[in-house]
């Protein structure tokens, strides 16, 4: 019995002693600058002196850069955005920057599935790219509570043990490099990807797929919540598609339902909409050779050229001006004068 309790002693005692190594080694790279997109300390650099929020997940993370913004509009910006970011934890994210900046206007990216996920369906990543840009241990607790799935957790723990560990190594041998660059101010620079159908292909490739209409309460409760958090403060909202490529667009049906949700949705809660997916340029502007870093993003070249686009439109809408001629009107109509459909009709 003696021999029993002395081997659960020190069997408990290498458990709790692993336990807190391990904590030490997750909590340590969470709170390091090299996490995941970690912004908290620029951000907390910035304080008093943003006026002007991206908010949404990676579409417009990789989509506008800021510097070009802030000389064109005269702002001074900042995309709090991230990959796979929530509606809930933009809201976490924005009631944080609304309490120490003096914010005028909120740009809210709402892509095609911005309002079907759940906690249920989004990827891994959504948590392992959230806790190191949450500002303190409540914010990371309250997000674990309410939105982890318990089956990931096993998984992100593991995760972050390998990430730490590797983090403590690389900062023994001085080999750590941040991801976040400081003067990008949330932009995320990504290469350049050739992302067109091969020609053989994009006649049956037509409507092959259809994206998910199914929006879920969740979701248009939650960005209502963040439009009257923001009209509260007298904060101008705007909601943004940002571009995808013609082959997602191409290859895909059903994004003229999208559209009507959204042209609904921003009717009811009374907020202006872009769509810049509908711009007639486009074709111009924009490769899918050159443009994109996969079908669903901008590459850091294909920003360049959108963002003083952006600025332009966006100084239009601020002057009342009509910029409606600039766009499409369906995405049906777009389709019918893009890229693939002028192969189509000369095969």
């Amino acid at each position: 019995m003696h021999n029993f309790r002395k081997v659960l002693l020190v069997s408990i005692s290498f458990l709790l002693l692993v336990g807190l190594m391990s904590l030490a080694i997750v909590e340590s790279y969470i709170h390091s600058e090299y996490a995941f997109d970690e912004d908290v300390k620029l951000r907390r650099s910035l304080a008093g002196e943003i006026d002007y929020i991206f908010l949404g997940a990676s579409h417009i993370q990789q989509a506008v850069i800021p510097a070009q913004v802030d000389e064109g509009l005269g702002v001074n910006s900042y995309i709090l955005a991230d990959g796979w970011q929530s509606i809930p934890l933009s809201r976490t994210f924005l009631e944080t920057e609304l309490a120490r900046n003096p914010v005028k206007e909120v740009v809210l990216d709402v892509t095609y599935d911005t309002m079907v996920r759940t906690k249920e369906t989004d990827s891994v990543e959504c948590e392992l790219y959230a806790l190191p840009r949450l500002e303190n241990a409540a914010q990371r607790l309250a997000y674990i509570r309410e939105t982890f799935k318990p089956s990931r957790y096993r998984r992100v723990f593991i995760s972050y043990m390998q990430y730490g560990s590797e983090y403590l190594i690389n900062k023994a041998l001085g080999k750590n490099v941040r991801n976040v660059i400081d003067e990008n101010k949330g932009f995320k620079d990504m290469p350049a990807r050739n992302v067109r159908i091969n020609d053989k292909n994009i006649e049956k490739s037509y409507n092959e797929n259809a994206i998910d209409n199914e929006w879920m309460s969740q979701n248009t409760e939650g960005l209502a919540e963040i439009i009257k958090l923001c009209k509260d403060r007298d904060i101008k909202v705007t909601i943004v598609v940002m571009p995808i490529s013609q082959a997602k667009i191409w290859n895909y049906d059903g994004w003229d339902v999208f559209l009507g949700q959204l042209r609904d949705y921003c009717a009811q809660n009374r907020v202006k909409m872009v769509d810049f997916n509908l711009l007639k340029e486009r074709g111009v502007l924009f490769s899918d050779e050159t443009s994109f870093s996969n079908r669903e993003h901008l590459c850091t070249e294909g920003a360049q050229i959108f963002t003083p686009v952006y600025v332009q439109v966006m100084k239009d809408i601020s002057e009342g001006k009509d910029v409606s001629s600039q766009f499409y009107t369906t995405y049906a109509e777009l389709k019918q004068h893009c890229f693939y459909a002028e192969i189509v009709s000369k095969q």
